[in-house]
């Protein structure tokens, strides 16, 4: 990767603390991705700065697609490049974070106090985009359901009946192909959902507001007289219960459990991609639970198992 690309970010201090959104150039479909990182300020988030952030899966690492950042070329994963050609527009920039390509992942102390702010970057964002893939394997097949128990769900909550859902062999083979994309399995996108003051799913072309997600997933898990039986499903609607209780105070015992099934890379973020649910601006409560990637799984764990007996 390009030095030129990797500038290190100026110290933290007191008041301020830095990160960099990614700046992708108006062009045509068919023309290479080419690209600004620049350096911003974090409390120019959300404030002076616009951008939408990028929730996705960071998929293969060994299979990489070529952009122009900065001037130099950049190596970025498969999924990553499909939603920055999706996300291109033709007729203006737009500015974007994203964790995989916006933090050295080299840098162990970047990488800590980055994560260490990753809720407060997704709450400040305009729009958070939860990237699902191209499409190819068929998991926007469930917006359209959504759609529909989304419906029935307003009209109950007009009249204040919930009949039985009856719902399709086809609606439920639709259903598991939505949740059962990968995205859903991966403990990050938790706090990167819960955290979004507006989000969308995205799946190609196709969108789905997240509040429609909620509500549909909500009335046919209330309602359907036969659950739906894949593995993801406690971890989409405890996310969903987590979006719905902000400003509720959180305990970590219980998150660690319930989203326990979920995966990460570095074992070390089990804990730490959950600490940011804990406070209202995403910041870690404790010293004790701020991200160190210098240290050991077994002393990230003891400091966690402390915090979780004094809650």
């Amino acid at each position: 990767m390009s030095t030129v690309v990797w500038q290190p970010l100026p110290p933290n201090g007191d008041s301020h603390h830095w990160t960099r959104v990614l700046r992708l150039h108006a062009s045509a479909a068919s023309q290479i991705i080419t690209c600004d990182l620049e350096v911003v300020a974090v409390s120019e988030l959300g404030n002076n700065i616009s951008y939408e952030a990028i929730s996705y899966r960071w998929g293969d690492p060994t299979t990489l697609e070529t952009i122009i950042c900065n001037h130099a070329p950049v190596k970025i994963s498969r999924n990553l490049m499909s939603a920055l050609r999706s996300l291109r527009s033709e007729q203006r920039d737009r500015v974007l974070w994203a964790d995989s390509r916006y933090i050295n992942q080299n840098d162990e102390d970047e990488k800590a106090n980055q994560v260490a702010r990753f809720g407060l970057v997704f709450s400040c964002a305009s729009r958070v985009m939860i990237w699902l893939g191209d499409g190819s394997d068929g998991t926007s097949d469930g917006f359209p359901t959504l759609q529909k128990l989304a419906l029935l769900n307003d009209e109950s909550d007009m009249t204040g009946w919930r009949p039985r859902t009856e719902a399709t062999e086809n609606d439920r083979r639709a259903l598991c192909r939505l949740i059962g994309n990968e995205y859903f399995e991966r403990l990050w996108v938790i706090q990167e959902i819960v955290k979004a003051r507006d989000a969308v799913l995205r799946c190609g072309d196709a969108e789905l507001p997240s509040g429609v997600f909620d509500s549909g997933m909500s009335y046919f898990y209330d309602t359907v007289g036969e659950p739906l039986t894949h593995p993801n499903i406690q971890s989409v609607m405890t996310t969903i219960a987590l979006r719905h209780s902000k400003g509720t105070p959180l305990m970590l015992s219980p998150l660690l459990y319930n989203l326990r099934s979920q995966q990460m890379t570095d074992s070390l973020d089990k804990i730490f991609a959950v600490i940011g649910l804990l406070s209202p601006d995403g910041i870690p409560p404790s010293d004790e639970l701020i991200p160190n990637y210098r240290v050991d799984v077994c002393s990230s764990y003891t400091q966690a198992a402390y915090h979780c007996l004094r809650e």
